[in-house]
């Protein structure tokens, strides 16, 4: 069969929680993932399939998984590592392998890696899946007026209480 990317790197991030559940400071309850770029792409995925991790900090824009228009109207298409995920990623979009655990939608309005797609207070499917599963305080849509960046001093203690309204 083909191996891509994901199937060489997901044994790793799985490992990964399982090292932080061995550790005695860790409340294995309260793990959550954090990623940007491709590291967002592979925390969405490794809390897809593991639902040992109670929360996801997703940084990245806001875009469809498949080809499309940059700002001049040329198409471009995605990375690779993206395209290996197929359909999958936007299962991986709408919050649908994520929900019902805490989610959070981290995103620069002045991220230039793709167009932005939705109004900066549009919340996107995501808001709208956990909405109709009762559990809107598990959603949130942190956007800020940075670039391609994370801001782990709005997002860390926000992930904290979302995980405290899990229990």
């Amino acid at each position: 069969y083909r191996r891509t990317v994901w199937s060489y790197l997901l044994p790793l991030y799985l490992s990964g929680v399982d090292f932080l559940r061995s550790e005695p400071s860790v409340d294995p309850s309260r793990i959550a993932v954090y990623g940007i770029s491709f590291a967002g792409y592979a925390a969405l995925l490794t809390a897809a399939v593991d639902e040992r991790i109670a929360a996801v900090v997703y940084s990245n824009p806001f875009e469809s998984p498949g080809p499309q228009l940059s700002s001049d109207g040329a198409y471009f298409m995605p990375n690779i590592w993206k395209a290996e995920l197929c359909s999958f990623t936007s299962l991986l979009h709408d919050g649908s392998l994520i929900a019902p655990r805490s989610f959070i939608w981290e995103n620069g309005l002045g991220d230039a890696n793709v167009p932005q797609r939705l109004h900066p207070q549009d919340d996107g499917a995501p808001a709208s899946l956990y909405a109709r599963l009762g559990i809107s305080e598990r959603f949130r849509l942190a956007r800020h007026d940075g670039g391609h960046e994370t801001r782990p001093q709005v997002t860390i203690p926000l992930i904290d209480q979302m995980m405290g309204s899990q229990d």
